[in-house]
């Protein structure tokens, strides 16, 4: 006969089973499973996982605790009999969305005489109890139809949520005659694998720099299921993102399936437009089939104008007031890049830059009087060549000038050689560099005229201008392009007198007694003044005046009428000036 254990020999999670019998019973807004406790549900717990490197397949759970080990025909706790309970899962590793079958089969003690009438249960193990999942709780067991001894349950679920490793047990919860038994299997769910499809451009073909928009969409490839969310991106045929400047390339969790974005960068050509679903926690990344050629995005170079406008008509000469501007034609957009040919008087001059779509034609390039003028786009690889735009008139005056004077010292001293240089310049709007020349009036006496150079001429007074003050004008006479202009007010060259040096020389030093001496005195000018001095010097002997000496080619001599005495004798010598 069989033995009884008493029931303080049985595990912890036995104790639960042998005192809890019956359906589940509430706890808070959760249910405990079988009143079986995770402590117990976990022990021997079969992983179903294979990491996905093969085809799934069913996984069969572990019976938990030490249930297994007692000797059929054992009665457990209050004399219940105990029974076998096998659990497996219909497809292991499953993905998200997928439906998977769970299978409890009970196989009763052989002593029993009578079936289990109890129920089964299968949920997750959530850490906090066990919690059985919508419409598996609380299942009858039905009998096998094979003959053998066996009662089996089965309920269908979906994860919704991927995780490698998901406590699923199943319990049964017993009757009068047998007791409480529970199995455990570990089941991995995986991301579900999706496709994404680029479905639709709003303009095919296109034109260059005109907005598109293309529209994608990502659903869960089956068996997996759900609503992808998170972000996708779009890139070119060469995998090189591109920024959406429009719609929304975001997923949500309301059932939005689809995103948009719309790009006004598309090069010319036929570029592949791909989009790749970045993942999410429960979904795998993925990337659409190139969206080109006939079901893609063809975009050619769109068309441009070009239009020629002037801020003066008249204008002088140098003056920049023409410019194109080039515009894409609708429904292009964008900014063209390149030259454009300005062509003047039926000439073509030399390609200008656009710069902010526009370029202006060169002052310079325009001479004196009335042109005809039209402009050309050249293109770029987004933007083709325009038609010459509507011709321009243009009529271009002789511009005005300033003449002005400097010198290079003034004041000077007497001898000091200056030069004056007279600047014509361009006044107002004009521009450029007058030419021709330039005459030079000194104290009202016209000079030789001189050839600007560089817009500037010089005059040197030779020999140098005497000392006072000079007035000096200069008129400039114009040429083609420039009028002539003369300085609005006289220059005044001042000269003042040059600084002086006197030095002394003796004809005999020392001399003796009764010998006749001659002294010179030498007046020379200090630099930069040059000449020679005139008037008078005035030799000292020993503190005496001597009658004034004339200077003669910067020189002067004393000779005593009668010889100097015997011993020292200073002499000195005062320039008057």
């Amino acid at each position: 006969m069989a033995g009884v254990i008493p029931l303080g020999m049985l595990t912890a999670l036995e104790r639960a089973q042998s005192y809890v019998v019956g359906a589940a019973r509430a706890v808070g807004p959760r249910r405990a499973l079988l009143g079986i406790g995770f402590v117990g549900v976990a022990m021997g717990a079969t992983a179903c996982s294979d990491g996905g490197t093969t085809t799934p397949t069913a996984c069969v759970g572990t019976p938990s605790g030490s249930l297994a080990n007692i000797p059929p025909g054992t009665t457990v706790g209050s004399g219940l009999t105990k029974s076998t309970i096998a659990f497996k899962s219909s497809t292991c590793p499953s993905v998200v969305g997928q439906q998977v079958t769970f299978t409890v089969t009970l196989t009763p003690d052989p002593s029993a005489t009578v079936p289990p009438t109890g129920t089964v249960s299968v949920g997750l193990n959530a850490g906090q109890g066990n919690v059985p999942f919508e419409r598996c709780d609380s299942l009858p067991l039905a009998a096998a139809t094979d003959g053998t001894n066996t009662f089996t349950s089965t309920c269908t679920t979906t994860f919704t949520g991927a995780n490698s490793s998901t406590n699923v047990v199943a319990g049964y919860s017993g009757d009068s005659v047998f007791a409480p038994n529970a199995a455990v299997l570990v089941q991995q769910v995986n991301k579900a694998a999706t496709t994404t499809t680029i479905t639709s451009s709003s303009f095919n073909p296109s034109v260059a720099g005109q907005p598109v928009t293309f529209t994608a969409t990502v659903s869960a490839n089956p068996p997996g299921a759900g609503t992808p969310t998170g972000a996708v991106a779009f890139s070119d045929g060469n995998g090189n993102p591109f920024t959406c400047t429009g719609g929304s390339q975001t997923l949500d969790s309301n059932g939005n399936g689809a995103v948009t974005c719309t790009t006004s960068a598309l090069p010319a050509g036929s570029p592949s437009i791909t989009a790749v679903y970045q993942g999410d926690a429960n979904f795998a990344q993925s990337t659409s089939a190139a969206f080109a050629q006939t079901v893609g995005q063809t975009v050619g170079q769109a068309s441009a104008t070009a239009t020629l406008t002037s801020s003066a008509n008249p204008s002088v000469f140098g003056q920049s007031t023409v410019t194109a501007s080039v515009a894409p034609v609708d429904p292009a957009s964008g900014t063209p890049i390149g030259n454009v040919v300005f062509t003047v008087d039926n000439a073509p001059l030399p390609a200008v830059p656009l710069s902010g779509s526009k370029a202006t034609l060169p002052g310079s390039t325009l001479g004196v009087g009335t042109h005809v003028i039209f402009a050309t786009y050249q293109g770029d690889t987004v933007f083709a060549a325009s038609p010459p735009s509507d011709s321009l008139t243009q009529t271009v005056s002789q511009a005005p000038t300033t003449t002005t004077l400097t010198s290079s010292a003034n004041p000077s001293v007497v001898g000091q050689p200056v030069t004056v240089t007279a600047t014509v310049a361009p006044a107002g709007s004009g521009a450029g560099s007058p030419t021709g020349d330039l005459v030079f009036t000194v104290d009202g006496v016209a000079q030789q005229a001189a050839t600007l150079a560089g817009s500037q001429a010089t005059f040197t007074p030779a020999p140098p201008l005497p000392l006072g003050d000079h007035t000096i004008t200069a008129a400039y006479g114009g040429d083609s392009s420039f009028t002539s202009s003369a300085t609005t007010s006289p220059f005044t060259q001042t000269t003042n007198q040059a600084n002086t040096t006197t030095t002394l020389a003796s004809s005999a030093n020392p001399s003796v007694l009764g010998q006749p001496v001659t002294v010179t005195a030498t007046v020379a000018p200090v630099a930069p003044g040059a000449g020679t001095p005139t008037t008078d010097v005035v030799f000292t002997v020993d503190g005496v005046a001597q009658p004034a000496s004339v200077l003669t080619g910067g020189r002067a001599t004393f000779t005593p009428a009668a010889p100097l005495s015997l011993g020292a004798h200073s002499i000195v010598a005062a320039y008057g000036g």
